[in-house]
């Protein structure tokens, strides 16, 4: 025996020891789908197959499984072709099966040397695991739904009695204001602060839920449409705190729900006005780019700034910076922001460096990225 001879049993053994021994199944077939070897693995749990056909070693078929695809591969005229699928086994264990054709010698496809090399990986527990998860999903899904539902009915039914008691404060200040000590004012002046400040907090909490439970459909809009709307709402606060506003001449067509991303630009906006403290020369900039296959709105001041630590807290919700002393503040714009970029397959994200000014970004899909998503 030659030293080649020598290499080739060395390697034929070589390869033996690994098919055999491997912790996965590992087959070989004919162009007849007969089973010509089959690992140490394979036999321990189907006992010794050879010569059968494999929708018989694994499924205990006598014809071929529905929807395979073998014969398929073998009339396909190439020289390899790779082929999976996931099946449950006459075992009840899932098996995910993957099978490669290759032609040994110089016939085609159709030969007898045609063979199937056959790979068959135990993936029950990965499907029970996957179950689980599902499972778990829904559950999660069905509680957030609940929770949305519960925090829109106790908003809605605290809406009421605050606007109530708002009213009784300011007819006592009003049609008793010579009968009050100062004392007294000042209590009152307090309750209706901190009225005014629950008004708003319920404001913002059913804004927050509405952005999980009402779903306008997307349509394509002009940017500069949503930003001349989201200046007009807070035109008030603008020109109260004397800033100098920008826009972008030239902006993209975007294709989102108006309401929602209205609503999202207007807490960004807001939170601008206030983020410019007591800056003698207030600006801010917004507007919207194209960048790729994403339209890019922009809401940049010249305000307090903000700690990169803080970049992704600030986004939860009833997290606000200790600098923001505005009454209005309630901690829950930026989480509203947040939901409705989420419930658009988009990104926020804020660049900022304290008492340098903060520039929050809002990223959106185009039209074709959505559908493509979506597969609509």
């Amino acid at each position: 025996m030659d030293m080649k001879d020598m290499d080739v049993r060395l390697e034929y053994q070589i390869l033996n020891n690994i098919f055999m021994k491997t912790g996965d199944g590992f087959f070989i077939m004919d162009n007849d789908k007969r089973i010509k070897f089959m690992n140490q693995h394979l036999i321990y749990i189907y006992g010794n197959q050879i010569g059968k056909k494999c929708h018989e070693m694994f499924f205990d078929n006598l014809e071929p499984c529905n929807g395979c695809s073998i014969n398929e591969i073998l009339e396909d005229n190439k020289e390899s072709i790779r082929h999976t699928r996931c099946d449950r086994d006459k075992l009840g264990r899932w098996l995910e099966m993957t099978c490669l054709t290759t032609t040994i010698g110089s016939k085609g496809l159709k030969g007898e040397n045609t063979y199937i090399i056959g790979m068959a990986s135990d993936m029950t527990s990965r499907k029970k695991l996957e179950d689980a998860l599902r499972v778990k999903n829904q559950e999660l899904i069905q509680k957030n739904e609940e929770l949305e539902k519960f925090v829109y009915t106790v908003s809605h039914d605290l809406k009421s009695p605050i606007l109530s008691l708002q009213g009784v404060v300011s007819v006592l200040m009003e049609d008793y204001a010579d009968k009050l000590d100062n004392e007294f004012r000042e209590y009152l002046e307090d309750i209706k602060k901190s009225a005014q400040k629950m008004g708003l907090l319920i404001q913002d909490l059913l804004d927050l839920s509405r952005v999980g439970r009402t779903r306008n459909p997307r349509e394509e809009i002009p940017a500069r449409d949503i930003i001349n709307e989201v200046v007009d709402r807070l035109k008030f606060q603008l020109n109260s705190k004397g800033v100098e506003l920008h826009m972008d001449e030239e902006m993209p067509v975007c294709y989102c729900d108006k309401q929602m991303i209205i609503l999202a630009l207007v807490n960004l906006l807001d939170n601008a006005i206030k983020f410019v403290g007591n800056n003698p020369h207030p600006r801010i900039d917004i507007g919207c780019r194209t960048q790729g296959d994403y339209h890019v709105f922009y809401v940049k001041d010249n305000g307090i700034g903000i700690d990169p630590k803080y970049y992704e807290k600030i986004f939860e919700i009833f997290q606000t910076l200790n600098e923001i002393k505005d009454p209005r503040s309630t901690g829950v714009g930026l989480a509203i922001v947040k939901r409705a970029v989420d419930v658009h397959m988009g990104k926020v994200w804020v660049e900022s460096e304290k008492g340098k000014g903060s520039t929050f970004f809002i990223s959106l899909p185009s039209k074709e990225v959505v559908l493509k998503k979506t597969g609509k």
